[in-house]
């Protein structure tokens, strides 16, 4: 084992979540990496309404995904159905903006989905829905 010291958590440029900007007058801020925009995406609860928390998270801004938009989810997780997919379609979006030091932002998608299971909400689908892979 070398005797060399360990660099302190959060030290290595990999690791770095806010980037620094010096601003005109010398002061340096700290902003939000552009991979901070995201799209949480939530599966409506029983009764219709926004779960606690989202079952996935893209690291992007997923703009093309609005209300009544319809797309698969396909599992890849091994040991979690690997292989399968769910038709899920958007209900309902909030869009959360988070100001940080020196006014800059990250933008949050927040995307409340429905699943089609049954016969019938897969036979009121458009042709465009389908044919986008629904």
């Amino acid at each position: 084992m070398s005797g060399g010291r360990k660099r302190a958590s959060g030290a290595g440029s990999n690791s770095r979540r806010f980037g620094e900007i010096r601003n005109p007058d010398g002061t340096i801020v700290k902003v939000p990496a552009v991979k901070d925009a995201c799209t949480y995406l939530c599966l409506e609860t029983s009764t219709g309404e926004w779960p606690d928390r989202s079952f996935t998270t893209l690291l992007y801004d997923v703009t093309w995904l609005t209300e009544g938009s319809v797309f698969e989810l396909e599992e890849m997780r091994p040991g979690h159905g690997m292989g399968s997919r769910r038709t899920l379609r958007v209900t309902s979006t909030r869009v959360r903006i988070q100001r940080h030091e020196g006014n800059y932002g990250q933008v949050q998608r927040w995307l409340l989905c429905e699943e089609l299971n049954s016969i019938s909400d897969r036979m009121n689908l458009t042709a465009d829905e389908l044919e986008a892979g629904a």
